[in-house]
């Protein structure tokens, strides 16, 4: 065997950078320490205002669909409130009829308003299913 080469497991030796590159690359990587900080500091930042917008956001859903529920309530309430007046009306003037001696009248009254009940139970029923 010949013994002028080196052994093959042997790695070349790595090559020596000067002073000044060395001085430069770890300048360099402090920057970027540095700019990686700062990144971390922006995206704490941002979080902790997004958090806080959500928080303001989700208070104001909040108080909007309290008012909205408030609203639908106060409808509601009027609504029945309006029919139970017609109701009551009705029921008044078909007791002042029969008292009156409008029986005939009253009868007639009756079928008209029952086949308008009908009607409109009907047409509820018919919207509702075609949703």
């Amino acid at each position: 065997m010949n013994d002028n080469h080196p052994a093959p497991s042997a790695q070349p030796a790595a090559p020596q950078l000067p002073p000044e590159a060395l001085n430069a690359l770890i300048a360099n990587q402090a920057r970027e320490i540095d700019l990686r900080e700062k990144e971390l500091l922006t995206r704490q930042t941002e979080d902790k205002y997004s958090y806080e917008y959500a928080q303001t956001a989700l208070k104001a859903q909040m108080q909007d669909n309290e008012k909205s529920r408030q609203y639908d309530i106060k409808k509601k309430r009027e609504l029945y409130i309006f029919c139970g007046l017609v109701l009551f009306l009705i029921v008044l003037f078909v007791g002042w009829a029969l008292h009156a001696g409008f029986g005939e009248f009253v009868k007639d009254l009756v079928k008209v308003l029952l086949a308008f009940a009908a009607g409109a139970v009907s047409g509820f029923q018919y919207g509702k299913k075609k949703k």
